[in-house]
């Protein structure tokens, strides 16, 4: 199981308020693949010397949810569209919020926003089809 805790402050699900901390039980994930994010640059002379410039570089999560109902994506909209201006929050890709894993931690979304894709089309308007999200964090 994964959860996130974060901040609600905008495409607020039904009878929640804006800024209140919520902890979202995330469901299955079908991706958790993990990157480097760095920031570097390389300049070489003339004579073939090479010269390297290190800044920083950061663990990132490349995350996928399995389907989901109408009612549990309106969920994951309010927390995705949340930190979608940078807020840090927690990301737990294996744990609970009663027993954290090793790989629990304060991150940002990435600047890739997120993406909703309609996975399973019912064909009654849209209410009662499968959403499947993708998002991508950056640890602090």
């Amino acid at each position: 199981m994964a959860f996130a805790e974060y901040v609600s402050r905008r495409n607020l699900a039904p009878g929640h308020v804006v800024d209140t901390p919520y902890t979202l039980m995330l469901p299955s994930l079908t991706k958790c693949d993990i990157g480097r994010d760095r920031k570097s640059f390389r300049q070489v002379s003339m004579s073939g010397a090479v010269e390297t410039g290190f800044y920083y570089s950061k663990r990132t999560w490349a995350v996928q949810t399995e389907p989901v109902a109408m009612d549990d994506a309106r969920l994951i909209i309010e927390f995705l569209s949340s930190i979608d201006d940078g807020q840090s929050f927690t990301f737990d890709p294996y744990g609970t919020p009663d027993r954290r894993s090793a790989d629990c931690f304060v991150v940002i979304s990435d600047d890739q926003g997120f993406t909703q894709e309609r996975l399973i089309k019912r064909g009654l308007g849209g209410a009662d089809d499968y959403f499947q999200f993708s998002f991508g964090v950056r640890e602090l």
